[in-house]
């Protein structure tokens, strides 16, 4: 230690609390001291399960305490989709849904005796596909009966594609409530076909608005048609193949490149084309059968939303307001209670209860629900974490995973430390990078001798009871005793030396996990006011890689998918991460 280290020193006498409180012991809190500080109730008790499948995933909690999934199994083509569902009551056995033959589902409703499914055929080509198909059955799947969506469309221009889909699609006894939200697109190849422009044996599959005019990207007309859905948005071709299971290589391609002269688009055509409004229009269609209409129209975007015995009900997101809409029949709807515009991360319940979180500024958050008809309820606050996700309802509960500051929250329980520590003679120096906090511990006591803050390191000269001998490359420092001046403990140049390395090592080298990576914590509760909180890592057992989770709850269960990245070790130029096998833990409630 040279003499730039820190110099003003607090002597802390036997028994005495941390200054400012309890500074050392902060900075050294542990993901399982973390976790009881949060938590009012039990967490969650994970076990890693097999599905069955290569992949399941886009998990949905259904009103019975089901959870849906989409399953894939190498082989199945446009499976990697997700086109088969399946569906489990307990988290590990689970049973394909028979839904129409060769539909690819996009919305899946099986909480009522009417099951819904919205989709679209895999051969559908693009611009053509239009709207999401609806399906009805009343034999749980033996059969299926289409609904015609008739959806006027708007567009001034003729070379204008609205292309509508279903989310969500709700059933409450034979009435079928869907949100359909919408997509322009232009239809290149009528539009060049039109102005004696498309080149034979060629076929459009993008037509993108550029400053100056509109490109087209043209193949060949024979060229393998992509998943369609996927190919009617500006995503680029290898994007649009890489989909595919079967590894389609990129068709060889050509832009063509039209100024809106050439084009002739009037100013009218030009606004609707490519100046779109910032907010959707929403609209709400309702059927009891094969066919049906809509009845409602709203700008901004639908949420979440839940069929009771007493109605439908929907929350919309608009710019600058968040509003429930309720009906008692699918047929006539209307505005309820505003939450402002605050409360953009809600989902609706089964049964109509209304969840939330809302971040503060000062770093944490509320968890806050409205029953039907009731004014909203604060249920608890949580500081420290942040950003909470929207939470994930079911029949045992509710999830919230919301964000921990990794550089700002050192871990001493695991394989991660964002501090630097060297014990000598029955006592431990500690030194903490990120808050520039240096502490003498005495492991006997279990308590801190000296404490020095960030406005103590400054000091060109060690403080009394500190002494510092030697030079620069071969230094020893010695702790005094505060109350008798005898001393205590010599720390070593090696030992500094390790100690400050231990402390500013690149994390990413010391741990394999980024250290601009939000910790993750999971937050549990079965009713909204008993909180579990766990650090996902560490209750996962994954400790070496980034991770993203996606949850369902079911009756009495809670499932969760786990993709993860192992990101690169920077002391290795040729390294460049690895993406890790998927995995999945089931958790039972308490």
């Amino acid at each position: 230690m040279d003499e730039s280290e820190p110099t003003d020193i607090e002597a802390l006498g036997e028994g005495e609390d941390d200054p400012g409180g309890g500074a050392a012991e902060a900075s050294v809190e542990s993901t399982e001291t973390r976790s009881q500080r949060l938590s009012t109730g039990p967490v969650l008790e994970w076990t890693e399960v097999d599905p069955g499948f290569d992949d399941l995933f886009q998990f949905e909690s259904a009103r019975d305490g089901q959870v849906i999934a989409r399953a894939w199994t190498d082989g199945d083509g446009q499976g990697l989709f997700g086109q088969r569902m399946v569906v489990s009551d307990n988290g590990t056995d689970w049973t394909e849904l028979a839904l129409p033959e060769g539909l690819f589902p996009e919305q899946v409703n099986i909480s009522a005796d009417r099951w819904v499914v919205t989709g679209r055929y895999p051969d559908s080509t693009w611009p053509d596909a239009g709207p999401d198909r609806l399906f009805f059955s009343d034999d749980e799947g033996a059969t299926w009966t289409e609904t015609i969506i008739d959806v006027p469309s708007e567009a001034a221009s003729p070379y204008v594609v609205e292309r509508w889909w279903a989310s969500p699609v709700l059933v409450e006894g034979r009435r079928m409530v869907l949100v359909l939200s919408t997509s322009s697109d232009i239809d290149g190849e009528t539009l060049l076909d039109d102005l004696g422009r498309l080149p034979p044996d060629k076929r459009v599959v993008f037509a993108l608005p550029t400053p100056d005019g509109v490109t087209f990207t043209l193949v060949d007309s024979d060229a393998h048609e992509a998943f369609a859905p996927f190919t009617s948005g500006p995503s680029g071709l290898s994007a649009v193949y890489g989909y595919s299971n079967e590894e389609l290589p990129v068709p060889a391609y050509e832009e063509l490149e039209l100024t809106y002269d050439e084009v002739g688009f009037t100013e009218s055509e030009m606004f609707e084309l490519f100046a779109p409004s910032s907010v959707p229009v929403t609209r709400i269609f309702a059927s009891d059968g094969a066919t049906g209409e809509v009845v409602a129209s709203y700008e901004g975007w639908i949420l979440s939303g839940a069929a009771t015995a007493e109605g439908f009900l929907l929350v919309l997101i608009s710019d600058d307001d968040t509003t429930v809409l309720t009906s008692p029949d699918g047929l006539v709807w209307s505005e309820g209670r505003s939450f402002g515009p605050a409360y953009g991360g809600a989902k609706v319940s089964t049964d109509g209860t209304i969840w939330w979180a809302e971040s503060e500024m000062d770093g944490s958050f509320d968890v806050q629900r409205a029953r039907p008809g009731a004014a909203p309820e604060h249920l608890a606050t949580f500081d420290g974490v942040h950003y909470p996700g929207r939470p994930v309802v079911g029949p045992a509960g509710l999830v919230v995973v919301a964000t921990w500051d990794r550089s700002a929250s050192p871990r001493v329980d695991g394989a991660l430390l964002s501090e630097g520590r060297v014990d000598r003679d029955g006592f431990e120096l500690r030194y903490d990078g990120s808050r520039e906090i240096l502490t003498l511990w005495d492991l006997s006591e279990d308590a801190a001798v000296y404490v020095f803050g960030p406005e103590d390191m400054q000091s060109e000269t060690p403080p009394d009871g500190v002494r510092l001998a030697g030079d620069d490359r071969a230094f020893a420092l010695t702790f005094e005793d505060p109350e008798t001046g005898a001393d205590l403990v010599t720390f070593t140049a090696d030992d500094m030396a390790f100690l400050i390395g231990m402390a500013t090592a690149d994390l990413e080298a010391a741990s394999g996990v980024d250290p601009d990576w939000p910790e993750q914590w999971l937050g549990w509760s079965a009713d909204g006011t008993a909180w579990g909180w766990q650090s996902l890592n560490e209750a996962l057992g994954i400790h070496d890689a980034n991770i993203w989770a996606e949850f369902a709850v079911g009756q009495d269960f809670v499932i969760t998918r786990v993709a993860s990245f192992q990101p690169p070790n920077p002391a290795d130029p040729t390294d460049s991460g690895q993406v890790l096998p998927t995995r999945w833990f089931l958790a039972r409630v308490p």
